[in-house]
């Protein structure tokens, strides 16, 4: 019997172990307890899956935000009017932020302008400074 498991991971073995105890403790059990068993296990099932489709719909919101403060980003560095390089972005569900300081209130303008335009912005939220 050692052999058998000689080449067997710590992990596997344990989740061998518990796979026999879930076993026995089922057919020792009641039909009434298995089945309620069998749908707290359903019920455990169901949330576990909700939440994972929930976090991955986060990293998928995280990672549509990142390209936008990208693409947000390029289009302030292309763009003559406006320092690119002196604005801040960031995005939060389609929200994009800016923030630091700019040379006038018009090139403050033309940079909520401009993340405006970019596809997939719900909002700009501009606390751009000017003099």
């Amino acid at each position: 019997m050692r052999r058998a498991f000689q080449h067997s991971s710590p992990f596997a073995l344990r989740s061998s172990l518990s796979a026999v105890a879930v076993i026995a403790a089922l057919a020792a059990c009641s039909p009434s307890e298995r089945q309620q068993a069998s749908n707290d296990a359903r019920q455990a099932a169901n949330t576990a899956s909700t939440e994972v489709s929930k976090a991955a719909s986060g990293v998928a919101r995280a990672a549509d935000d990142a390209a936008l403060t990208a693409r947000v980003k390029s289009v302030l560095l292309a763009d003559n009017q406006v320092k690119g390089t002196k604005i801040d972005v960031e995005t939060t569900n389609a929200v994009v932020t800016l923030d630091g300081k700019v040379d006038s209130a018009s090139e403050k303008a033309r940079a909520e302008q401009l993340a405006q335009q970019v596809d997939g912005v719900k909002q700009v939220r501009n606390n751009l400074s000017s003099p």
